[in-house]
């Protein structure tokens, strides 16, 4: 599952959060599986959509010394 494993390994590690995760299945304990997540982003996608990479990722890289919040990246 490419991207998304490795983002949720992060997560699992504690390496990294998920600070927004818009239209996302999130089960009783308010928490992401990988699997119910890859399942309910397959119903997001059009049948007929022909894009191959149906994640995103990008890196953002602020200068070490400023410090951005989790509002802020989340706004970013």
């Amino acid at each position: 599952m490419g991207l998304l494993g490795y983002n949720f390994k992060k997560v699992e590690k504690e390496e990294a959060s998920v600070l927004l995760a818009a239209e996302l299945y999130q089960n009783k304990e308010e928490r992401y599986t990988m699997e119910e997540v890859f399942a309910n982003m397959e119903t997001l996608i059009p049948k007929k959509c022909r894009t191959k990479k149906t994640v995103f990722h990008c890196s953002l890289n602020p200068h070490p010394d400023e410090k951005l919040s989790d509002d802020t990246l989340t706004q970013i």
